[in-house]
């Protein structure tokens, strides 16, 4: 048997999005070939996308990414459950997949009489399968439950049988996905101990997908992180998972800032994904909108903000179109001109041609938190294939009309070309003009209030007190004074309070709160309790609450932040406050992710003495 169980070359599965359900009705008879006049009646999606890897016998390889990346797509096809649409794949050996729950047993059997089916559909003698089903039922450790029909199971009851009756099999290759999410800890623990043994006792090959990344790091010595249906890293579990779950802390980062920047709680419901409503809309059209005449080939257009990468959209490659992303292309059918992916000198790209939309464009959309538009530099770059004489205009939607920002030159030169538009000061005007459209002082909002004969605004809600606007901002740092707000337990972590007094303060109290999701007091700091005086505050500063080590466990929890004139500790009643954000900003904290027993709400130092 050759020593390679699974290798692809550049495999792809796409998926076709039809405008209409008579659209695919006609194209599956095959009558729209015919139609030959009938054009982009459909759209491919790409879930996977150049995918080559080789997998050796003996390997056992952890698949990792987010849902939808194409891990299980990718195992499908491995599986022989589905047939690539591009690429090649190579499978050596017999396959035993356990990809979803509710595939392979019948729900009216009892678990003994599934067993024994599942044995006998596979070749088993009535003897072999008799001493097996011993095995298998002491594995599985389901009890009287084994001779209750399979539809009364629940899902960790299930995977149990699953497993149970696939590894004992012993086949070539082994392929599970995220099914033992369904199992507890326990059971958990024994199955990658048989995955384990299997491997090196018969040389399997497993294939384990798993949200849970203590167990790919448990039971792998390889991973593969999936993202858009692209590899994006492959390599040994440690290094790779460490990518992959610094990518979910960013993105978890980005969430929460997004809340706690100038959203009250009651507003949240606003936000329809971790991105906002921060939608930029961009076209691609030629001088005269109305008509496209040349061929323009794009494979990437990224965003840059403040100097820094932020986000891309990679043309032609898997879920270019995926709306569901912070960045992607529309590609409606009879609407818009990108043509379908496809391969030129080399690069996977679109073409912005006429494809028969009715608007004669190329739009593509960019989603981020509000705070990204207050900087003031903002690049929009594009990479395209020059192998055409021609030019094509890039415009950005303000909400009533398209903005021209820039024209991009094709020369027939060949090879990749690149071209950048600064348009920070188009977001800044942007972004004013929504604040303005918001109205901040209107009645349900805010009112006007008299304070020492200036006039200050009070924001009702969560931002409250004689000054409100004293607190301008707050944000978290961490050891490296960089901003995050999410948290390994024991890390160091600076909340800091940007303030702007407009008239002196004397002896001003600083508090910081931070709350469970129950709405418990985790911790209060407060700077009079702890014997930070504060002789006044005037103008422009920040005050630094610093918590080295954080010694809060693992939650989510919100945090307060308030400059009081007094605070009573002895009493329960309210202190008057110059400024108080209440539970306004959002925080995270983990434990250390090799760590699966929960360690509790506070991480205290504890010293241990003993006496013989």
């Amino acid at each position: 048997m050759s020593d390679i169980a699974v290798k692809t070359i550049q495999l792809g599965k796409a998926y076709r999005l039809y405008s209409s359900h008579s659209d695919k009705i006609l194209d599956s008879l095959g009558i729209n070939k015919l139609l030959f006049f009938r054009k982009n009646y459909y759209q491919e999606f790409w879930a996977l996308r150049d995918i080559s890897i080789i997998v050796e016998r003996g390997e056992r390889v952890g698949i990792i990414g987010r849902n939808g990346a194409g891990k299980s797509t990718l195992l499908k096809i491995i599986a022989g459950n589905i047939s690539p649409t591009a690429g090649k794949i190579v499978v050596n050996g017999k396959v035993d997949a356990l990809i979803e729950l509710g595939t392979g047993f019948h729900p009216e059997f009892t678990g003994r009489e599934n067993i024994r089916a599942s044995l006998r559909l596979r070749g088993f003698s009535y003897k072999e399968i008799k001493r097996l089903e011993d095995e298998i039922i002491d594995f599985a450790e389901l009890d009287e439950f084994i001779d209750y029909p399979v539809k009364t199971y629940s899902a960790g009851m299930y995977a149990r049988l699953a497993f149970s009756v696939s590894t004992m099999l012993k086949p070539d290759i082994l392929i599970i996905d995220e099914i033992l999410g369904a199992g507890d800890a326990y059971f958990a623990g024994k199955c990658i101990e048989r995955m384990k043994r299997l491997t090196e006792e018969s040389g399997a090959t497993v294939l384990f997908v798993s949200h849970d990344i203590s167990s790919v790091q448990k039971l792998c010595d390889r991973a593969i992180f999936l993202e858009k249906g692209k590899i994006v890293e492959d390599g040994d579990t440690v290094s790779v998972t460490k990518k992959y779950t610094a990518m979910i802390r960013e993105m978890e980062n980005n969430r929460l800032k997004l809340k706690s920047l100038g959203l009250m709680r009651k507003d949240a419901k606003i936000i329809d994904t971790e991105y906002g409503k921060n939608v930029l809309l961009f076209h691609l059209i030629e001088e005269n909108w109305g008509t496209i005449k040349g061929c323009y080939p794009f494979t990437k257009i990224e965003f840059i903000v403040d100097t820094q990468y932020y986000d891309m959209i990679d043309i032609g490659g898997p879920m270019d179109n995926d709306s569901s992303c912070s960045a992607f292309l529309i590609t409606s059918p009879r609407y818009t001109d990108w043509s379908l992916p496809r391969r030129i000198n080399g690069y996977m790209a679109r073409v912005v041609t006429d494809c028969n939309g009715v608007y004669k464009h190329a739009p593509f959309v960019f989603r981020f938190p509000e705070h990204l538009i207050e900087f003031d530099k903002a690049i929009l770059k594009f990479s395209y294939i020059d192998n055409f004489v021609g030019s094509l205009f890039v415009e950005l939607y303000n909400g009533e009309n398209y903005i021209r920002l820039g024209e991009i030159k094709f020369d027939n030169l060949g090879g990749i070309r690149n071209a950048e538009f600064e348009i920070g000061g188009v977001l800044k005007t942007l972004r004013q003009k929504r604040y303005n459209d918001l109205n901040v002082c209107s009645d349900d909002k805010a009112e006007i209030r008299n304070h020492e004969g200036q006039y200050v605004i009070h924001i009702k809600g969560d931002v409250y007190g004689d000054m409100p606007s004293i607190i301008e901002n707050v944000i978290i740092l961490d050891s490296d004074m960089l901003e995050r707000y999410v948290f390994i337990t024991r890390e160091k972590m600076i909340i800091r309070i940007n303030y702007n007094a407009p008239l002196r303060i004397a002896k001003p109290i600083f508090v910081v709160a931070i709350y469970g999701a129950d709405g418990t007091v985790v911790n209060q700091a407060i700077s009079s309790k702890d014997n930070f005086e504060i002789d006044f505050i005037e103008g422009r500063g920040y005050v630094d609450v610093i918590y080295d080590p954080l010694i809060i466990g693992e939650g989510d929890y919100y945090i307060s932040v308030g400059i009081f004139k007094t605070v009573d500790l002895m009493s329960r009643g309210d202190n008057p406050a110059y400024s108080v954000h209440d539970r306004k900003y959002l925080l995270k904290i983990k434990q250390p992710h090799n760590l699966k027993v929960p360690l509790g709400i506070v991480n205290q130092d504890i010293k241990w003495e003993m006496s013989k």
